[in-house]
């Protein structure tokens, strides 16, 4: 009964050394990755992933062009809405601006989610392909 206790104890021994030994990342705050203690975004954890993982580096991609474009149209939809409230004359197309703008930056807080998602599936992928690589 000993020699059991002894064998399990050398093997969860060894099991624990190789994982603490990998080099993972997780997730933390808003679009931020965290690897070896530094806060990466998804474009610097897709120069990282490049080499070791195809499919984390399919999801950070993802993240990065979507984050790119919601940059651009958060920029379009403030320059509607501003544009919205300096219109003088025409109170319709004062509302029409107004709601485009505010529509567009409603499409760009849905959007976030799916980067989120994409984050989360990348540093998962990220984190299998290090322990399998072992």
């Amino acid at each position: 009964m000993i020699k059991y206790y002894c064998f399990i104890f050398i093997l969860s021994l060894l099991l624990t050394d190789s994982v603490f030994s990998q080099e993972l990342m997780y997730v933390e705050g808003s679009h931020k990755v965290v690897f070896q203690g530094v806060k990466i975004r998804p474009g610097q954890a897709l120069k990282l992933s490049d080499l070791n993982c195809d499919v984390a580096k399919q999801h950070f991609a993802k993240a990065k062009r979507m984050r790119t474009w919601n940059f651009i149209l958060s920029q379009i939809g403030i320059g509607e809405i501003t544009y919205g409230l300096f219109v003088m004359n025409i109170t319709t197309k004062r509302v029409l601006h107004s709601a485009l703008g505010g529509s567009v930056l409603f499409f760009i807080s849905e959007r976030n989610q799916k980067i989120e998602k994409h984050i989360n599936d990348g540093v998962n992928a990220f984190n299998q392909c290090q322990l399998l690589k072992e």
